[in-house]
């Protein structure tokens, strides 16, 4: 068998979708960190809005209340960081299969649901910068693996 048709078998069997989701999963705590950044230090939702409460006065995202509270509390008051206790935070989950990227989180807290005070349809998901982060990422770790694979088999 020539060595062109060794390289072809190989790549034959080089399943690329599985592998970036794998990548993705592996990568899983990078893109966590990409959610809770943006809304810890930015307050904003993925497509780069800012994120306001139902009940936000004038400039202000939260209500005079919670802006008392916030600040009782030692907690940013100039943006929703969606960080009471860190509940929500840590109900965050990343999963990539062959077909796309999922970001799941609890969005229920102790009194209601988050959506009773606050648009939520994009808390989660990935901004512009995120997405080229990611592409970077992926195929820096696709280049790697084809490289292993075309060598090792």
């Amino acid at each position: 068998m020539s060595k062109l048709q060794e390289l072809y078998n190989k790549l034959k069997r080089f399943d690329l979708n599985r592998l970036a989701g794998q990548i993705l999963n592996e990568n899983a705590g990078k893109i966590y960190k990409m959610q809770t950044d943006r809304l810890y230090n930015e307050g904003k939702y993925y497509d780069g809005k800012i994120i306001r409460t139902y009940r936000a006065k004038l400039f202000n995202v939260y209500a005079f209340k919670t802006i008392m509270r916030k600040k009782l509390n030692n907690q940013p008051f100039n943006r929703v960081t969606l960080f009471n206790k860190g509940n929500f935070y840590k109900s965050i989950r990343v999963r990539a299969n062959r077909q796309f990227l999922t970001i799941k989180a609890n969005f229920n807290k102790r009194k209601g649901k988050i959506s009773d005070n606050l648009d939520t349809d994009k808390v989660l998901g990935l901004t512009a910068e995120n997405k080229e982060q990611l592409k970077e990422i992926v195929l820096n770790q696709l280049n790697i693996r084809i490289k292993k694979l075309l060598k090792n088999g």
